[in-house]
């Protein structure tokens, strides 16, 4: 998950104690700060936490975390799009990359579901609340979402989970004013 420019990684119910190793691609020039942290669990299993802080606004570099221990690995990776901008009243395919048996998950900003996709499911379960504005998902995962809104602008998430990795990609999208809204048309 990447907020405010902080990547975190997070992983439980491991045993025996993990490691959790970082990878950036393309290699930044400076030097990145990370801090983690493992914590054992009432049952003796041990949660571990990452997190590193990225170059501000980055949509060049894909962050990669790695869970592992002798008994295997986990790995996932985080990437921002570059921003999106969109009319009011407009579609808009917010992208994913999703290929074979996955599961797909979007949120906006950061915590609220729009929709699931359990893999092999024909048709993803959106929530309630985002019925009217989704317009379907895309093979890939993409979301189209069928009209927008001021209340459409933040953060999309896309999370694609396979067995042992998952890749999570940002986009931030922007609505532009619509500059003929409130305008009062007399005729004389």
């Amino acid at each position: 998950m990447l907020v405010n420019d902080t990547v975190t990684c997070k992983s439980g119910g491991i045993y025996p104690r993990p490691e959790l190793t970082w990878s950036i691609s393309p290699r930044p020039a400076t030097a990145l700060q990370n801090t983690t942290e493992v914590h054992e669990d009432y049952q003796g299993l041990y949660v571990i936490s990452g997190s590193l802080r990225t170059v501000y606004n980055d949509t060049e570099s894909v962050y990669s975390c790695s869970v592992q221990n002798e008994h295997g690995a986990r790995t996932a990776t985080m990437r921002q799009n570059p921003p999106m901008q969109s009319a009011p009243k407009s579609e808009v395919l917010l992208p994913c990359n999703a290929s074979g048996l996955a599961d797909i998950t979007w949120t906006f900003n950061h915590n609220q579901t729009i929709l699931r996709k359990r893999a092999g499911q024909e048709k993803p379960q959106v929530e309630t609340e985002w019925q009217q504005h989704v317009g379907g998902l895309s093979e890939s995962g993409s979301l189209l979402l069928n009209t927008t809104s001021a209340e459409s602008a933040g953060t999309y998430t896309c999370t694609v989970s396979y067995a042992e990795e998952t890749h999570v990609t940002n986009t931030k999208l922007k609505i532009l004013e619509d500059h003929n809204e409130g305008r009062l048309l007399v005729k004389i």
